[in-house]
C-alpha cells in the first residue's frame, strides 16, 4: 500500500511540475528600423501598462532590437523616442499568459521647420534727389 501511495505521490508530483513552474507573465519584443530599413540603436522604448499606468524604460540594441521579459499579463501600449525622428506609438495591446508579443517601429524622420525673417532698415542715403554720372538716384 506504501509503494501504491508512494507511486501515485511521485506521478502527481511530476504532472504538476510543469504548472508550478508557469507565471502570469509575456514577453514584448520587435524591432526600431528608419525609413530605409537600417536598424535604430539606443532608440527609447517604453511599455506601459494601460490599466494602472506602470512604465518601464528600455533602449533598443546596436541591431534594432529591443526585449522586455516577464511582463506581467495586461493591456499594453508601447512608444519609441529617438532624437531626429518622430515618436510613435503603438496600438493596445493585450498581453496573454506566456505569449510573445511583436511590435516592430519604423521611424521617419522628424521635419525640421524653420522660418527665417529678414527686415532691413533703409537709412536715407542722400537728403534728396542727386544726379550722379547722368543718371537720377531718388533715396
Amino acid at each position: 500500500m506504501k509503494k501504491v501511495a508512494f507511486r501515485l505521490a511521485s506521478l502527481v508530483l511530476a504532472c504538476s511540475a510543469p504548472l508550478l513552474s508557469q507565471f502570469d507573465t509575456g514577453t514584448v519584443l520587435g524591432t526600431v528600423v528608419d525609413a530605409s530599413h537600417s536598424p535604430l540603436a539606443s532608440a527609447t522604448v517604453v511599455i506601459e501598462e494601460v490599466r494602472k499606468g506602470v512604465t518601464l524604460k528600455g533602449r533598443s540594441s546596436d541591431a534594432g532590437s529591443f526585449e522586455f521579459l516577464s511582463i506581467p499579463i495586461g493591456r499594453y501600449k508601447l512608444r519609441v523616442e529617438q532624437a531626429g525622428f518622430r515618436t510613435q506609438a503603438s496600438q493596445e495591446f493585450e498581453l496573454t499568459i506566456g505569449a510573445r508579443q511583436r511590435v516592430d517601429f519604423k521611424l521617419e524622420l522628424n521635419s525640421v521647420q524653420s522660418t527665417v525673417q529678414v527686415t532691413a532698415d533703409v537709412s536715407m542715403l542722400c537728403g534728396g534727389p542727386q544726379k550722379l554720372d547722368t543718371k537720377m538716384v531718388i533715396a
